[in-house]
C-alpha cells in the first residue's frame, strides 16, 4: 500500500469556506482556476524541486508519481496533491529507516554497498516547500478568479 502524501494551506483553508456562499458562475471560476494553479503547482515539484532543486532524480519515479487532484465540494474547491512511492513520506518530511526482515539495511552510495542498521534521512520537503513558496501566487489568482478577472 503506497502512502499518500498531502500537502495543505492552513491560511487558504478559510477562504475555501467562505467561497462555499459563491454562486455558480463564480463557483466554475474558481474551479477552472484552482487546476491551473494545480498544474502549475506540480510543474515545479516535477521540474524544479524532484529534478535537482530539492532531491536529484535517479529513477524518476517518486516525479513520476506525482498526482492532482482537482474537486468541488459541497462548500467549494478542493485541491490534493501528492506522490504515491513509499518512500514519498520520508523524503517530506525526514525519519528513520530500520531494517524489518534482516540485521541490517543494504544500498549503494557512489557505487559502493553499505550496511547499516539504521539510518536517519533528514527533511527534504518538495510538497510544503513549494506550497509555502507559492502560497500568495495561489491565493491571488483564486482572489482574482472570484471576482470575475480571471
Amino acid at each position: 500500500m503506497s502512502d499518500e502524501l498531502t500537502a495543505s494551506a492552513p491560511r487558504l483553508e478559510h477562504l475555501v469556506v467562505e467561497l462555499g456562499k459563491l454562486g455558480t458562475e463564480a463557483r466554475a471560476r474558481l474551479l477552472h482556476a484552482a487546476g491551473v494553479e494545480a498544474d502549475a503547482f506540480e510543474t515545479v515539484v516535477v521540474s524544479e524541486k524532484l529534478s535537482g532543486g530539492v532531491l536529484k532524480q535517479r529513477t524518476g519515479a517518486l516525479a513520476g508519481s506525482v498526482f492532482k487532484e482537482v474537486t468541488e465540494t459541497g462548500d467549494g474547491t478542493q485541491v490534493t496533491i501528492g506522490a504515491n512511492t513509499p518512500y514519498a513520506r520520508i523524503h517530506e518530511y525526514g525519519g528513520v529507516i530500520e531494517p524489518v526482515n534482516a540485521l541490517a539495511l543494504r544500498f549503494k552510495i557512489d557505487g559502493q554497498w553499505v550496511f547499516a542498521k539504521r539510518v536517519e534521512m533528514r527533511e527534504r520537503s518538495y510538497l510544503r516547500s513549494t506550497l509555502a513558496e507559492r502560497a500568495d501566487i495561489i491565493r491571488a489568482e483564486l482572489a482574482r478568479a472570484v471576482a470575475g478577472a480571471a
